[in-house]
């Protein structure tokens, strides 16, 4: 009885998340919660194999530039001494 009861909870949450403004019927929010479920599992997917995303502030400041070069030079450094150690083992 409680599963029958979380699976209407989560099917109205998903329902009245995604239907929302003129032109939803009755598939339409099964649809975009599938989109939605399909690109989140490509993002985690992403995540898992690339690794986190460096994010970078626009460059408007002065100094940003050279905050830039010196985040990259000390992130070429530590891959560089991490190739080594495990060349090493």
């Amino acid at each position: 009885m409680k599963r029958i009861r979380l699976h209407k909870d989560l099917k109205y949450l998903i329902y009245y998340r995604f239907n929302t403004g003129l032109g939803c019927d009755f598939w339409a929010p099964n649809r975009l919660t599938h989109l939605y479920l399909k690109s989140e599992q490509e993002r985690q997917y992403n995540y898992l194999k690339d690794g986190p995303y460096i994010t970078f502030s626009l460059l408007t400041y002065k100094h940003d530039t050279k905050l830039l070069i010196f985040g990259l030079e000390h992130l070429k450094e530590t891959s560089s001494v991490k190739s080594k150690l495990n060349q090493l083992q």
